[in-house]
Order: C-alpha cells, then sequence, then structure tokens
C-alpha cells in the first residue's frame, strides 16, 4: 500500500514539474518576442531620430554650408549612439560583470 502511495506521489509530482516547465518555456518564449519587438521599435526610433538630424542637410535650392552638414551628422551620431545605449543597456550591464568578475 505504501508503495502505492508513494507511487501516486511521484507521477503528481512529475506531472507539477512538468506543468512548471511548461509554463517557464511559455514565460521564456514571451520574454524572446517581446525583447525583439521591444528593440525593432527603438530601432526605428532611433532611425527616425538620425532622420530628422540628417534630412535638414538635403535642402532643396542650394548646398548646404559645412556647418549644417557637420551639425547635422552629429545630430545623428547622438541619437544613434544614445539609442544603441538605450537598446543594449551597457550602462546598467558593465557593473553587474565588473562584479561577478571580481567576485570569482
Amino acid at each position: 500500500m505504501e508503495q502505492a502511495e508513494g507511487k501516486n506521489e511521484r507521477i503528481e509530482y512529475a506531472a507539477s514539474l512538468s506543468e512548471f516547465n511548461e509554463e517557464c518555456n511559455w514565460y521564456d518564449k514571451r520574454a524572446s518576442a517581446f525583447k525583439q519587438r521591444a528593440q525593432r521599435i527603438d530601432l526605428c526610433i532611433i532611425l527616425a531620430g538620425a532622420l530628422v538630424a540628417a534630412l535638414p542637410i538635403f535642402k532643396p535650392g542650394g548646398d548646404p554650408h559645412w556647418s549644417e552638414i557637420l551639425v547635422s551628422l552629429l545630430g545623428a551620431v547622438v541619437v544613434i549612439g544614445q539609442g544603441a545605449q538605450r537598446i543594449f543597456r551597457y550602462g546598467e550591464t558593465w557593473p553587474e560583470f565588473r562584479l561577478a568578475s571580481e567576485s570569482m
């Protein structure tokens, strides 16, 4: 009788573990999908910001002055750099890597 109860407990435990693994997989897939969507949206925002900064040098009816070109390019570089920082979060992750490295 005890063997049957122990077997039932193991079966219930295995079933609950299976459900837990399925739930973990569901959350993992959702997290990956949402991360990809967020990064795509961020890239679109970055590109739009860079275009806003760079488009003024393409004005009709005349060549842009070198200072306009420089200002537009610097604006685009700032937007792209800040966007990359936002997506990849280097400023947030390097302390964690440093702490892990030092604790090893």
